[in-house]
């Protein structure tokens, strides 16, 4: 998997991450958790992503999944491809992503969801206005599964928060899994181990 070698002090410019909450507190590490997200996209070799990430509960996510997934079940994370590029468009770098049901352009939003930056999030993430930018999908991820995953494998919240940001990425760039040692989990947990010492919590 090729690696975009973009220096620390242009990350913000290569891609953009918007991060909501949807009937969670605001954990203190948001900021980092936005740095660390930019750092994996450079790593998987994509630019001018635009991506958005929905932290929740069990009752968000479960709604959800159960709205565009059918099961009626709280999951660790969900992930929602935008779209194919539209016909005639350039696709950017990396955005070579499928057709999904979205959370954009729906009826019903998370509720509470609220933009990091302070702003009610629409649909539960909002978009820049930047039209360089591709937007590629959303990732949800519910913050009771987390620690609950963690409790039961016993690691901690930081390495299953990064496991689980990695996994959201990797099914935005179209990959997918059918069975435990399936090659995007091996790419997932190479990924992780690459950036082990990172911190976010």
């Amino acid at each position: 998997m090729k690696q975009v070698d973009i220096p620390a002090a242009q990350l913000n410019g290569a891609n953009e991450i918007f991060i909501s909450l949807s009937l969670v507190e605001p954990p203190p590490w948001l900021e980092r958790c936005r740095v660390f997200c930019l750092k994996v996209l450079n790593r998987i070799g994509v630019t001018n992503w635009e991506v958005s990430l929905l932290f929740c509960n069990d009752a968000v996510i479960r709604r959800l999944n159960n709205r565009f997934r059918g099961y009626d079940k709280a999951t660790d994370v969900l992930s929602f491809p935008q779209a194919e590029c539209p016909p005639g468009a350039e696709c950017p770098p990396g955005a070579q992503v499928r057709n999904a049901k979205s959370l954009q352009g729906r009826e019903e939003s998370p509720p509470g969801a609220q933009s990091s930056r302070g702003k009610p999030a629409v649909e539960g993430c909002p978009r820049a206005p930047d039209s360089a930018k591709w937007p590629v999908g959303d990732i949800v991820i519910s913050l009771d599964t987390l620690q609950r995953n963690a409790e039961d494998n016993n690691i901690s919240e930081e390495e299953e928060l990064k496991r689980l940001l990695i996994h959201g990425f990797l099914h935005l760039k179209g990959m997918d899994h059918h069975e435990e040692k399936s090659e995007m989990l091996k790419i997932q947990e190479g990924i992780l181990e690459a950036f082990m010492e990172e911190k976010i919590i």
